[in-house]
């Protein structure tokens, strides 16, 4: 019977590794263990790049014997096994992934420029304005403004039966109107 083999492989999940100021690795990592040969082992080989893996280690290789599993120690063949298959360039992505890959990207741009520009909404009490007075007159008189020009247009397209143009004041809505 073959002996099996288990490998048990630390993945490092990232961009690129990172270290903190006594040099220990601070990048997100845990270890993996598989079955040397099997199909599962090819699949997870050959899914390493594109699964977000920045770097991987060969930590420990045993195999069962007699009830008892014992260390084979690092076999050089698992080692360039695992360095060839991590090495091999990221297959190219068809025109749909490449869309949604940038389309993607633009997106998170958005998010991060959208959470950049945030405002807090200012508390319910305020400092009193003595301008408000005088804003609340003319907005007052900008209202009733407002009335006349919806009037105008409503006696307008009841009049011709088309609406009139978003950028006519008053004045032109009146001229309109006396042409019928």
């Amino acid at each position: 019977m073959k002996k099996q083999l288990v490998v048990h492989l630390r993945v490092y999940r990232g961009r690129e590794l990172s270290y903190d100021k006594n040099g220990n690795v601070t990048t997100e990592n845990w270890v993996v263990k598989l079955i040397h040969g099997i199909p599962e082992w090819y699949t997870f080989l050959k899914m390493l790049r594109p699964n977000g893996y920045c770097a991987i280690k060969v930590e420990d290789v045993r195999f069962l014997n007699e009830g008892e599993w014992i260390e084979a120690g690092e076999l050089p063949t698992i080692s360039e096994e695992v360095e060839k298959a991590f090495a091999a360039p990221i297959e190219k992505l068809s025109p749909e992934q490449e869309r949604i890959a940038t389309l993607e990207a633009k997106l998170e741009e958005m998010e991060r420029m959208l959470k950049s520009t945030y405002v807090k909404p200012k508390d319910s009490f305020s400092v009193p304005n003595k301008l408000d007075e005088a804003n609340n007159s003319v907005s007052s008189s900008n209202a009733n403004d407002l009335d006349d020009i919806e009037q105008l247009r409503e006696q307008y397209l009841s009049v011709s039966k088309v609406k009139a143009h978003h950028l006519w004041k008053a004045d032109r809505i009146k001229e309109e109107i006396a042409k019928y």
